[in-house]
């Protein structure tokens, strides 16, 4: 039977053919700590970033316009190795991360595409490294790494990471025929279609609830139980769609499969929003968790979602793309504090301080600063409101701090429009 709507905040999903699709309740804490937050006077978001990437998905075209969009480059999460192919950080060691070499080998293609015939040697370079990655049996393995309350033991296979290299594979396949690269796809595919206890990335709904089996499901992270993360799954069917495109052995099986994930994907995406923020995951339903909301992939679900439903027009997808849109520039209106930087690392008393600020969104007209510092239950101002992005402060004594910008845009008639709290120690 179908069910209703029944209140703002619980829904309840069709129960066919003996499925129990749970009943999903947005709990007001969760929505009320979310806009707190995120959206409310303190909230801290601001990312402007992801309309850039809204495409109409081809599997022959820039991926999600990352030839036009993409850099890569040393920092605190990649470095970039002397083969000019980027490594990932991990325990102090940098290791070949098949996300990270799938992405880099997506972006040269996409130059590749935009007419920069300079990208295809790293471009097959990448294929050649992924290629070198590959276990026998086709998947792509990662190092151990705890993964919430689980330990992910060493070789774990990630369906995105399967999923994506699928994707720079029927790439590759496109711009010249090679057997190896056809049978490193097959491989590939033949993983991702294996189930996660036999050392594959393919898994079903049931950990939502035990009569789900039927529809199938790609783990980015092969848990026990399986949270569900949004964006690897979205990535991974979007690498079978571009396998299914290809003239490969599976290629009729590659359809028949993403056309499942697609059902499964209608019939989960609910569950993932809170108020219009999309959760990372299902760890809110599945292990009982406080949602788990990452700024950073608020925004990629956007894209995902409209990747997605440029390929299979399902007005579900297209509907939780302009809500969780929605969202995103609703936070983006009101002023933002985004730089708040404390200096140096080690504060001692009698030696000035430098505070850097920064703000996004907000009215056209400049933003204004002021500077508080608490000690105790004693707040004191430490300048008026002022244009400078570069606050001084000496404390006279050491201690415990807390450090309080307020900003606001000139002429604003508040008292403030944003604001943000640091504690720092004072030697």
């Amino acid at each position: 039977m179908r069910a209703l709507i029944c209140t703002a905040f619980a829904l309840l999903v069709t129960v066919a053919h003996g499925q129990e699709w749970p009943e999903y309740t947005q709990k007001p804490e969760w929505i009320a700590e979310l806009n707190e937050r995120y959206a409310g006077r303190s909230g801290t978001f601001h990312d402007t970033s992801y309309p850039h990437f809204l495409a109409r998905y081809a599997h022959d075209g820039d991926y999600l316009n990352w030839g036009k969009i993409r850099e890569f480059r040393n920092d605190n999460e990649i470095v970039m190795h002397e083969n000019g192919l980027p490594q990932v950080w991990q325990d102090e060691e940098p290791y070949w991360n098949a996300v990270v070499l799938a992405q880099f080998g997506l972006t040269m293609h996409g130059r590749i595409v935009l007419g920069d015939l300079s990208a295809e040697p790293m471009f097959w370079s990448t294929v050649d490294k992924l290629i070198e990655l590959q276990r026998a049996d086709g998947g792509f393995p990662y190092p151990p790494r705890p993964h919430k309350d689980y330990q992910l033991e060493d070789g774990w296979v990630s369906a995105m990471a399967q999923g994506q290299v699928l994707s720079v594979l029927a790439r590759a396949l496109q711009l010249r025929p090679d057997e190896r690269v056809a049978e490193a796809g097959e491989l590939a595919f033949r993983n991702l279609m294996t189930p996660v206890p036999e050392g594959g990335a393919f898994s079903t709904m049931a950990d939502l609830d035990s009569s789900l089996s039927d529809f199938l499901f790609f783990p980015e992270y092969p848990s026990d139980p399986i949270d569900y993360t949004l964006n690897g799954y979205i990535f991974c069917l979007l690498g079978i769609y571009d396998w299914s495109k290809t003239d490969s052995r599976s290629h009729l099986e590659a359809e028949e499969v993403f056309n499942k994930g697609v059902e499964t994907t209608e019939r989960i995406i609910h569950y993932f929003d809170v108020d219009g923020f999309s959760t990372y995951d299902l760890g809110h339903i599945v292990l009982g968790n406080w949602p788990y909301v990452s700024e950073h992939y608020l925004g990629i679900h956007v894209y995902l979602l409209h990747a997605l439903h440029s390929i299979t027009n399902v007005e579900r997808f297209k509907e939780y793309e302009i809500k969780w849109a929605d969202k995103i520039d609703q936070m983006n209106r009101p002023l933002r504090l985004t730089t708040f930087v404390i200096e140096p690392d080690l504060l001692k008393a009698g030696e000035p301080i430098t505070i850097q600020v920064g703000v996004s969104g907000g009215s056209e007209k400049p933003a204004e600063f002021r500077l508080a510092v608490k000690q105790g239950n004693d707040w004191t101002d430490i300048s008026a409101f002022s244009t400078a992005t570069n606050i001084k402060w000496t404390p006279k004594e050491s201690g415990e701090f807390i450090v309080g910008i307020f900003s606001r845009n000139v002429g604003s008639q508040t008292d403030y429009d944003n604001f943000r709290y640091q504690s720092v120690t004072v030697e």
